[in-house]
Formats: C-alpha cells, sequence, structure tokens
C-alpha cells in the first residue's frame, strides 16, 4: 500500500511524553466516541476487537471506514499483526 503515516486522534490513554506530539482524543480506548473518530476524518482506523465496542465497529464499518481489527491471542499473533502493520506502512 505504502501509506504516508500521519496519526491525528488516538484513543486515551497515550503516551504524550513519549511521542513529544499531542493527538486529538476521541475517548477512552475501551468507549471511542464515533462522532470524534469521523471528526478526524482518517484515512485507516487501527484497533483491537478487545479495544472497541461491537457497536463502534459497526458504525463504522458501515459508514465506510477503513477498518484494520485484530484479535490478538498470544505473543506470536500480536508479533504478526505488527508484521502486517508494518507491510501496510512500508
Amino acid at each position: 500500500m505504502g501509506w504516508k503515516i500521519k496519526i491525528v486522534c488516538a484513543a486515551k490513554p497515550f503516551d504524550t511524553l513519549k511521542t513529544k506530539k499531542k493527538f486529538k482524543s476521541v475517548g477512552f480506548y475501551h468507549k471511542p466516541s464515533v462522532e470524534l473518530i469521523i471528526s478526524c476524518n482518517p484515512d485507516l482506523i487501527v484497533t483491537t476487537y478487545a479495544g472497541t465496542p461491537p457497536e463502534v465497529y459497526d458504525k463504522l464499518k458501515s459508514s465506510g471506514y477503513n477498518i484494520l481489527v485484530d484479535r490478538p491471542k498470544d505473543l506470536n499473533s500480536i508479533k504478526n499483526f505488527i508484521i502486517k502493520l508494518s507491510d501496510i506502512f512500508r
């Protein structure tokens, strides 16, 4: 794909001390706001099943957003998700 990465918003908690950048908050990871996510006008939404309530995922998906979602079960599946992200943003 070769995307140019620009993070425009993130779910709390995120560490602005490590990133040295302020992101627009879309709420907490376990209860993000659909309206705030839409206001960010994202090209891609990256999340996990554990971090996104089904009704939020369904509403965003039915609105046509490109969502990369994973359900990591162990360290190997986390590694594979990171590799998938690496391939996308290469």
